[in-house]
């Protein structure tokens, strides 16, 4: 590589750098920073300041629940903080073994497997059926996690229109369908919709494409019983043969998972670098997903909960000018445009106790930057009625 193009390469690391150190010297950077939990999951405190959480993915607030938590710390004293090994080598314990069975079974398939995490779950799956040949069709905000894979896969990628179904048919149509798979999220994380995966499945079928489907936001959060997108649509595993998931989710654990057929299955265990060539989860982990797990099934109080909530943040947002999407989901975005003002509306949230952390580039599209709201089981009508009051002057002033 000549000394020109690696100049230009650092050059441009270094225009990144000073742009996001312009956001520092405003106190406008809001990343990684070091949160103390506070009495409940929505409550935190930084540099001893207690706050107001609205950007969390703990939905269902799991990951405190104390039936979770207790199983989770029986597990770590039986197998310990670490499995030392892969999955494919001796990292498979009894507890990933339950959870693979009992992940199958909620969502009715045939087998599943799991990986360290959403975005290794979804990189997995592209990995496993990477070969000549291969077109993918996807929605053109696809999660980063497929697209980086597809990149590195070399994977022949036709994107189509935000959700738009008869765009993703027409392609099809120009393209050929033959030996393809389509790919959407179900509940996308930067826009807070539910995509038309009832009608996507239809052209799957239609042009005997396999359809992928990403539940990570699904799961907990939509149906008629929180039990994510087969709940939601009324349809089975027939219609969607690959669902991948993460449980850092609504299961407040971490790790990934797809469940899907045997056949599917075995492959991925045999092809996934993401898969073979990384220590497993703790067990604790995987007892801590399960428990949680089960709490969805059986326990719909705290799904009933999470719905009653966003129907009054909703409501309250609604009311202040918010445009709101269709789906009624805990990700509700205020788009902002650009980063500066998103991040300067995010300050003045956080100067009076509320975490609301701005979504910039490259998260979303440039002009696009916005306040990702995420309702959550746990917050109570006096949380959501002081963001919905701190928001309206700031959202107003243009």
């Amino acid at each position: 590589m000549s000394e020109l193009k690696v100049a230009s390469k650092f050059d441009k690391i270094e225009e990144n750098v000073n742009k996001y150190k312009a956001l520092k010297d405003q106190s406008l950077w809001f990343f990684y920073q070091y949160y103390e939990p506070g009495s409940r999951q929505v409550d935190c405190y930084l540099d001893g300041k207690k706050y107001l959480l609205f950007s969390t993915n703990n939905y269902l607030g799991l990951a405190r629940n104390p039936k979770v938590v207790d199983v989770a710390i029986e597990a770590a004293k039986k197998c310990g903080v670490g499995t030392g090994a892969s999955m494919a080598v001796s990292g498979a314990t009894i507890y990933h073994r339950d959870l693979e069975k009992e992940l199958a079974d909620f969502y009715k398939t045939e087998d599943c497997v799991i990986l360290s995490s959403g975005f290794m779950a979804n990189s997995a799956v592209i990995t496993a059926f990477a070969r000549e040949k291969l077109r993918v069709f996807c929605d053109k905000y696809l999660h980063v996690s497929f697209v980086n894979s597809l990149k590195f896969n070399g994977i022949e990628t036709i994107r189509y229109e935000h959700d738009n179904v008869n765009d993703l048919e027409a392609k099809m149509k120009v393209a050929g369908g033959i030996d393809s798979l389509i790919i959407t999220e179900s509940v996308f994380s930067q826009h807070g919709e539910v995509a038309s995966v009832d009608k996507i499945a239809a052209v799957a079928k239609k042009y005997n494409s396999i359809l992928i489907v990403d539940d990570a936001h699904g799961l907990g959060t939509i149906g008629k019983s929180g039990h994510g997108i087969l709940d939601h649509y009324d349809l089975s595993s027939k219609d969607i043969p690959i669902i991948t998931g993460a449980m850092n989710k609504a299961l407040g654990s971490q790790g990934g998972y797809i469940v899907t057929t045997k056949k599917i299955a075995e492959t991925i265990r045999m092809k996934a670098h993401e898969l073979i060539f990384t220590s497993s989860l703790p067990a604790m982990s995987m007892a801590a997903a399960r428990a949680a797990l089960r709490e969805i099934r059986y326990t719909p109080t705290l799904f009933r909960q999470l719905k009653e909530n966003i129907v009054h943040a909703r409501s309250g947002l609604a009311g202040i000018g918010v445009s709101l999407t269709k789906s009624v989901t805990p990700v509700i975005p205020i788009i902002i445009g650009s980063e500066d003002k998103a991040s300067f509306i995010s300050k003045k949230l956080s100067e009076n106790g509320v975490v609301a952390i701005p979504i910039i580039p490259p998260a979303v599209p440039s002009g696009a930057s916005r306040i990702r709201i995420q309702i959550t089981a746990e917050h109570n009508r006096e949380d959501i009625d002081k963001l919905v009051g701190l928001l309206a002057p700031l959202l107003n002033k243009g």
